[in-house]
């Protein structure tokens, strides 16, 4: 059973290579690939930089800076999770017109 979002909670001055390696093997698992990510950082020069912005996009990743309050959290997942929905319902209709 595959969870539904993975959050990542991730201090990138300190950590930032075993977090890229994370984000980059999750995505590259079969099993994990198709879960969204959710990155919680509190890095923001880091996060917003063109470069950073283009790797994360790349991956599907979601960014949350810090510090949040959890209504803004629980907006992104009801997003995320809303998408997932609709990608499974529509995915579901193609194959019952088949």
């Amino acid at each position: 059973m595959a969870p539904d979002v993975i959050i990542q909670d991730l201090l990138f001055e300190q950590t930032q290579e075993q977090g890229w390696k994370f984000l980059t093997l999750a995505r590259l698992d079969p099993e994990l690939a198709r879960i969204p990510l959710v990155l919680c950082t509190a890095a923001v020069q880091t996060i917003k930089d063109p470069d950073m912005v283009e790797q994360l996009d790349r991956l599907g990743v979601r960014v949350v800076l810090k510090p949040f309050n959890i209504e803004e959290l629980l907006t992104v997942l009801k997003d995320i999770l809303t998408a997932q929905m609709l990608i499974a319902a529509a995915t579901d209709g193609e194959a019952t017109d088949r």
